[in-house]
């Protein structure tokens, strides 16, 4: 289990080149609209409507994207300790998003029961990213973990050891595969590592830092483009998304505990 300094890259090759110039924001719209699957994203805004507030909504996701990250930025710029830690399940070959999104899941829920979680951080704000990489789908969890005090690195250390172990235990429990050299653990400490850290764990739907090919941004343009196959994929992403939470937050991540 690597325990670093924030410096976000690429783990995997990924699938499908992210070409913003290719189709412009307004273009990629009206595609989504008359192709999504799912009802709140294609009624956003129209006829005086609300808008959906959807992740995967090319009018909200963007906006709630920059939301979330000036959000963390906020909290962890005050918080006396932060840790970003990226999540994740091993991809058996050929498995469907919803079976992989399934077991990550599972583990999570295994991981915080009883308020594991809650007993040793003040905070936490768990973004939920998607990628499709040459081993297939790639869903994982980019969490934002804070304390108000200040720690010592090493213990911090020994604190990112503690919330890997346990989640490496909760999926041997489950019967789910996950590596430990999967599982990413980094301290930003400095103000412009914390909010590289907090901007990097938002956005991974759109404008992903980097312009990591593989996210669902990718997969919506390459449909755009005439990509049959794409479109299938971007409907597989809407179908695995229903009914599940693609953001949550912890602690004095809540809006009522920070006064946002």
């Amino acid at each position: 289990m690597p325990i670093l300094d924030f410096a976000p890259s690429a783990p995997q090759p990924y699938l499908l080149s992210l070409d913003t110039e290719t189709i412009p924001p307004r273009g990629l719209d009206a595609f989504l609209r008359d192709v999504t699957t799912l009802a709140k994203i294609r009624e956003c805004g129209r006829y005086g409507r609300r808008r959906c507030t959807h992740l995967l909504c090319t009018r909200c996701g963007p906006r709630r994207q920059r939301a979330d990250a000036s959000h963390a930025r906020s909290v962890v710029a005050e918080a006396g300790t932060a840790l970003l830690w990226t999540a994740t399940v091993d991809t058996p070959p050929g498995a469907p998003l919803a079976s992989v999104w399934d077991d990550l899941d599972a583990a999570w829920g295994a991981l915080t029961r009883r308020g594991w979680l809650a007993g040793r951080v003040d905070g936490h704000m768990r973004l939920t990213g998607i990628a499709l990489s040459t081993a297939g789908w790639h869903p994982h969890l980019h969490t934002i973990l804070v304390r108000s005090r200040y720690t010592p690195r090493a213990e911090a250390v020994d604190l990112a050891r503690e919330i890997t172990s346990r989640w490496l235990g909760s999926t041997s429990r489950l019967g789910i595969l996950a590596h430990p050299s999967a599982q990413h653990v980094s301290t930003p400490e400095t103000p412009r590592q914390r909010a590289a850290a907090a901007t990097y764990a938002a956005s991974q739907a759109w404008g992903h830092p980097g312009g990591i090919a593989g996210t669902p941004e990718a997969v919506l343009r390459a449909a755009a483009s005439g990509d049959a196959d794409a479109l299938d994929l971007w409907h597989e992403i809407e179908s695995a998304s229903h009914n599940r939470r693609l953001r949550a937050v912890g602690g004095i991540f809540r809006p009522s505990e920070t006064g946002t």
